[in-house]
């Protein structure tokens, strides 16, 4: 077999695709990672919902202890802001009520008086002031601060 050629098997002068398709599949595999890049990124920017949030500062006053507002998330006012307080098996010691009850006038029946640092402002602000009888609210004591739907904030006695 002297003069026989061997035929190659693969050609070499045809194309697998054609360039006007590459073209399409490359601008198509591009449009789709930019949108797919684009839902990553806009999910990661949008911002998240507001977190209202109160803390207090704890100290003791001879029979009493004071809760001091340190942080509070604007527009809390006494009248829409309420207090509970639960002993340390959970049992209520003081139902939901709002700040504004808080006064001198009751504090024998509540034992908490709330004094407001900045009389002249009708929001809660830092430095307020929550005052509780140590003798009604004994330590280990939960006090959490609400706006009826959601726990603003709690500190342990």
């Amino acid at each position: 077999m002297k003069g026989t050629r061997i035929r190659r098997a693969v050609r070499v002068d045809r194309r697998a695709v054609s360039p006007v398709i590459a073209s399409i599949l490359l601008v198509a595999i591009t449009v789709i990672l930019a949108a797919v890049l684009y839902v990553m990124v806009s999910g990661l920017l949008s911002s998240a919902p507001a977190i209202d949030i109160m803390t207090f500062a704890l100290e003791p006053r001879g029979e009493n202890v004071s809760l001091q507002v340190v942080t509070v998330s604007p527009g809390k006012v006494p009248s829409q802001t309420y207090l509970l307080i639960r002993d340390a098996s959970g049992n209520g010691l003081l139902p939901l009520r709002p700040w504004a009850n808080f006064t001198f006038d009751r504090w024998a029946e509540n034992k908490v008086l709330y004094q407001d640092a900045n009389p002249a402002v009708e929001d809660i602000r830092p430095g307020d002031l929550l005052l509780l009888s140590i003798a009604a609210y004994p330590s280990g004591s939960t006090v959490f601060a609400t706006d009826g739907a959601n726990v603003l904030g709690s500190r342990t006695l």
